[in-house]
């Protein structure tokens, strides 16, 4: 029961804001903007990729859509799914979708690596988790040793989960691990295939109890890895030449899971309205 609950705060907790503020301020000029000014010029072209395949802090983003939040800021969004945010990571850098949202701290290996991409606002923290039955349970990392888990190897939780195992002494080689395409592994786990995986207490755990299965699971910062979770990331050269488009897009984002906090339902309707097919997973 306990963790059913926590499910549920922090389904909650990942429609409200912790923003980047200081990050955004060295990163952007200031300079005023106009409605009436953005008004006048024709809407600018903006690509935002997502970390994944559609989950509920997803809904924020189409209510901005809906309520014309991106268009008042003068932007033509276009929205697409992912399928892990180390693979969404380099289309960013590329200049494929200069807009994304993806977890930090891939992104911070990202940049480690040379790739030119920078945070400008933070929406999420502290939600992976290991995630196993509740039927028969992995309490610890240590017991993820002789078990079969599944996850795609671009997914921001795999990316982290080898310092979970370094942390925690766990022996990586006594893990079995198959390695599905991206929207594979929750049915890998459910047909009982595979023992346990990684996810995020706002997206799979949710997933996995409308499902009917029910799931135990501890988090990453139970075991000494906190993370900074998900938000938004922009192309470096992009925000550079860019600012008022960085700045408007975020101040847009900002309304929107603000909007999202006070009426979720209709954030979820906003999302529904755009993916009709979403509308079995309503309760995820």
């Amino acid at each position: 029961m306990r963790q059913k609950e926590e499910t549920m705060k922090i389904s909650i907790h990942s429609l409200k804001l912790s923003f980047a503020s200081a990050a955004l301020a060295a990163l952007l000029p200031l300079a005023a903007t106009s409605g009436a000014h953005a008004a006048v010029k024709p809407l600018t072209p903006v690509h935002f990729g997502l970390d994944w395949s559609l989950y509920g802090t997803h809904a924020a983003f189409f209510l901005g859509l809906k309520k014309g939040l991106y268009e008042k800021e003068g932007l033509d969004v276009k929205i697409t799914e992912g399928s892990g945010s180390a693979t969404l990571a380099q289309q960013i850098a590329r200049g494929n979708e200069p807009f994304g949202f993806e977890d930090f701290a891939t992104m911070i290996r990202g940049v480690q690596q040379g790739l030119p991409i920078v945070a400008v606002m933070r929406v999420l923290s502290g939600a992976m988790c290991i995630i196993s039955r509740a039927d028969d349970p992995i309490k610890t990392p240590k017991q993820l040793e002789g078990k079969t888990m599944a996850y795609s190897p671009a997914e921001s939780t795999a990316q982290i989960l080898p310092a979970l195992l370094a942390k925690n002494g766990v022996d990586a080689s006594k893990i079995k691990v198959i390695q599905p395409t991206a929207t594979a592994k929750l049915a890998l786990f459910l047909q009982g295939r595979v023992d346990a995986i990684p996810g995020n207490v706002n997206q799979q755990v949710a997933q996995v109890e409308a499902k009917g299965v029910k799931p135990y699971y501890f988090r990453y910062s139970d075991f000494g890895v906190n993370v900074l979770a998900n938000g938004i990331v922009v192309n470096t050269q992009y925000a550079k030449e860019h600012p008022q488009v960085v700045r408007g897009f975020v101040k847009a984002t900002r309304e929107a899971f603000e909007m999202a906090m006070k009426n979720p339902e209709a954030a979820i309707d906003a999302l529904i309205s755009y993916y009709p097919q979403q509308a079995q997973n309503r309760k995820v």
